[in-house]
Parts: structure tokens; sequence; C-alpha cells
């Protein structure tokens, strides 16, 4: 029985992609691979495109509660600094706590602290390293005019990682925080 050799390549070059997809070996780490990661290698994003690193730090409960929400089960927490090619200023905070519920609960407590806006929603959900994220809108004044702020927030088994920054352009948030690749 003579093959076709088209359907041959097509077959080899099929069963290749699937094994390498289930290997894990294209997409990153897939959005929900946290094992053997700790809040630093969250926070830290060396190859940002269109970001330079500016240096990270450690951060204690106080501060997390301040910032986000009271808690007593964070295990760790840490930011990470950086700043865009027109000197714009962004953060990334990784913070891990108990188990993944823990972090479920922490995000939606978060999110409960924000009043709806006069105008237009507080909440957006978007999609992103093959998980769900929230981004948030906040104003500030800036130059004597009411200016947008955006963060996103999303937790991936016991971390919680909020992106953010002075933009007031979403997709540059949006494009650090996917490189993160959690």
């Amino acid at each position: 029985m003579k093959l076709n050799r088209n359907l041959l390549v097509c077959s080899i070059f099929t069963i290749m992609m699937i094994t390498l997809s289930l290997s894990g070996c294209i997409g990153g780490n897939d959005g929900g691979e946290m094992s053997d990661v700790d809040v630093a290698d969250i926070a830290v994003v060396e190859d940002a495109p269109g970001f330079e690193y500016l240096g990270s730090r450690a951060m204690d409960v106080s501060e997390v509660s301040g910032q986000y929400v009271a808690i007593s089960d964070v295990e760790g927490a840490a930011e990470g600094l950086y700043q865009d090619t027109n000197a714009v200023d962004y953060y990334i905070h990784a913070i891990e706590l108990e188990d993944s519920s823990a972090a479920e609960g922490f995000v939606e407590q978060y999110k409960a602290t924000f009043t709806p806006l006069s105008t237009g929603e507080r909440f957006a959900e978007e999609s992103f390293n093959e998980h769900g994220a929230t981004r948030i809108t906040t104003y500030v004044t800036s130059g004597g005019i009411e200016a947008a702020r955006y963060k996103y927030i999303w937790s991936n088994e016991s971390f919680v990682i909020v992106v953010g920054g002075n933009s007031a352009d979403p997709a540059t948030i949006l494009d650090l925080a996917e490189a993160t690749g959690y």
C-alpha cells in the first residue's frame, strides 16, 4: 500500500505539534504552572518588551493590607518596579497566600472595596496567558484634570498578581501583565 507523501508529512507534523503542546514546550507556563515559583520570580520580569526593569523589593503584611485589604495569611509579597520609554512608572505586585481559595477571596475582597463609577464600568473581565483577569479603572487628578488609571488583578493558584502604573493607556499595562507569563 502506497501512502500519499503529503498526507504522511501532515500527519507527522500534527503528531509533533500535539506532543509538544502536551509536554508544555509551547505556550510558556500556560498561565497555570506555579510550581517552584516564589513572589520574587513573579515580580521580576527583566525582558518585558518596552519596559525597563528598575528593581524589586519584598513587601510586608502591613504594606499589602494598607494597599489592598486587611489580611493576615500572607505567605510572602514582592514588588517589581518598571519604567517605559516615556519614563512612565509601572509595578508588579505578587502576593502569596495560604492556598488558591485564599487568593481568590483576596481578589474578591479587594474588588468589593471599590464603589461603582458614576459613568462607565469600574471592572472589565479580560483574558491573557490562558487565565482571566480583572481590569480595574480608577481616576486620579493629574495637572488639574481627572485622568483614568488602570490595574489588572488576578489569582493563579495561591498567588495574587497586580499590575498597574501611571499610564492612561490600559493596553500598555496589559502588555506588562502579559509579560509576567502568569
